[in-house]
């Protein structure tokens, strides 16, 4: 694996992923308000982005299935690296991303497409400085997935698509972990969001203190 952080950017960026409906865009969004108001200069984004090819990509999940897919969502993530989150980390912000790459590595694999190509295609992307993962129980997100309104059909299939999922992101998690990548996992449970965005808050402001400022880094392969 190439351990070489991009030159340049002195910013900090935390990612946020996990299985469907266990409250990863609120989590975000409320960590990265927070740090704005204790004088933290702040960028909350998402993945897939608002970038029209994010659109597309968040628009053709059940238009397109395996390989097309997953090359789509690369292509969006990678233009979301380039115009999005090197830009903000260049100006030293901390970019809170709601869904990374274990995202895509979860549900490309759902999706049949094999684990080490699908590693092949990311290898360029910036490993996260923090890559925190929210778990729950799969049952109570497919609810939520349900009460909210299906839009994907990474969101169907019930509390059994459900475990399929949360197993298959413990996996990438140990897979991260065994390559290095600074990963926390936090079991939401009976949390209200403000307590799961409390939590969160507290891993990133103590990684942030206990990071030391380094050219050297690494890179998703």
């Amino acid at each position: 694996m190439n351990e070489v952080r991009p030159a340049g950017t002195p910013g900090f960026l935390v990612t946020i992923d996990g299985p469907a409906d266990v409250g990863k865009t609120t989590v975000a969004a409320w960590a990265a308000a927070r740090l704005a108001e204790l004088g933290v200069p702040a960028v909350v984004t998402r993945q897939p982005s608002d970038s029209a090819l994010g659109v597309l990509a968040r628009a053709s999940t059940y238009d397109l299935r395996g390989l097309p897919l997953s090359f789509l969502m690369a292509a969006d993530r990678y233009h979301h690296q380039d115009h999005v989150i090197t830009p903000a980390l260049r100006a030293g912000r901390v970019v809170v991303c709601d869904r990374y790459v274990t995202t895509a590595l979860v549900l490309d694999q759902l999706d049949g497409a094999d684990p080490e190509f699908i590693w092949c295609i990311y290898r360029y992307m910036r490993w996260p400085d923090l890559a925190i993962i929210l778990t729950g129980d799969p049952a109570v997100c497919r609810e939520r997935a349900a009460a909210r309104g299906i839009y994907s059909r990474f969101h169907e299939g019930g509390a059994g698509a459900g475990k399929s999922e949360a197993a298959l992101c413990a996996s990438v998690v140990g897979r991260l972990a065994g390559y290095g990548c600074p990963v926390e996992v936090l079991e939401i449970g009976d949390r209200s969001a403000e307590q799961v965005g409390g939590a969160v808050l507290g891993l990133i402001k103590d990684d942030m203190t206990t990071t030391v400022p380094s050219d050297e880094g690494g890179t998703l392969r």
